[in-house]
């Protein structure tokens, strides 16, 4: 986890994103998925979708802003 939030606050906040980062974000999710079982990642922060998507990640990806975003867009759509 320290890894993670390093990666986010010293990297993404400020929009570097680096090949090397993704790739230790995808061993991570890797091992989750095959010693956990884990079937999707939440991408809860909102600076992790610069670097992991449904391309590059082993595991479906719920970007939780394009969710919210959309279910938004919906709710403005029915009414």
């Amino acid at each position: 986890m320290t890894l993670i939030n390093e990666r986010i606050a010293k990297e993404l906040e400020c929009g570097i994103v680096k090949d090397s980062t993704r790739a230790e974000l995808v061993s991570i999710i890797t091992r989750m998925r095959d010693q956990d079982g884990i079937e999707a990642v939440i991408l809860g922060c909102t600076e992790l979708p610069l670097i992991l998507n449904a391309e590059n990640c082993p595991t479906d990806c719920l970007d939780i802003m394009q969710i919210h975003i959309s279910r938004l867009v919906n709710l403005v759509l029915e009414q």
